[in-house]
């Protein structure tokens, strides 16, 4: 086990001293920041596929224990809920500051189950995303009668 640490993790100083042990590790806090740390990390780490699954789950319509459960199955590890829940805000975030791309005028788009749920919920919104393998397409949607009108 190492004696020393030589920096924070967090914001790279070398103000660093001992404050104690908890379960057989030494633990350090940085005069600078504040924060306090161990020699090892021990946070669970997730991969990218775990976080894309999720993700994908949460477009098809799955709740968020139920993607916990699913992945902690798929994976043979526990997954929280709590950390999809995370996982999904920190993805609508990065959505959120994509920036547009040129727009593109489909012609043609065979959507029935989005046609039909606009349909009978009468939503009046002209903006989607589109979920595709390599990501997500931003569609405007106009139906023919909102067309003609313009």
């Amino acid at each position: 086990m190492m004696e020393s640490m030589e920096t924070c993790r967090h914001c790279g100083s070398e103000r660093i001293i001992k404050t104690g042990h908890r379960d057989g590790q030494q633990k350090w806090r940085c005069k600078d920041c504040g924060k306090f740390q161990g020699e090892v990390d021990r946070r669970e780490k997730y991969t990218e596929k775990e976080r894309q699954t999720a993700i994908d789950l949460y477009l098809e319509g799955c709740g968020f224990r139920r993607i916990a459960r699913i992945l902690s199955g798929i994976f043979n590890r526990h997954v929280c809920y709590q950390t999809v829940i995370q996982w999904i805000k920190k993805e609508a975030k990065r959505i959120e500051n994509l920036e547009p791309k040129k727009e593109k005028n489909i012609q043609i788009l065979e959507m029935d189950e989005l046609y039909t749920y606009i349909k009978k919920n009468q939503i009046k919104s002209e903006f989607g995303l589109l979920s595709i393998g390599t990501g997500f397409v931003l569609l405007r949607l106009k139906s023919e009668t909102s067309a003609r009108k313009r």
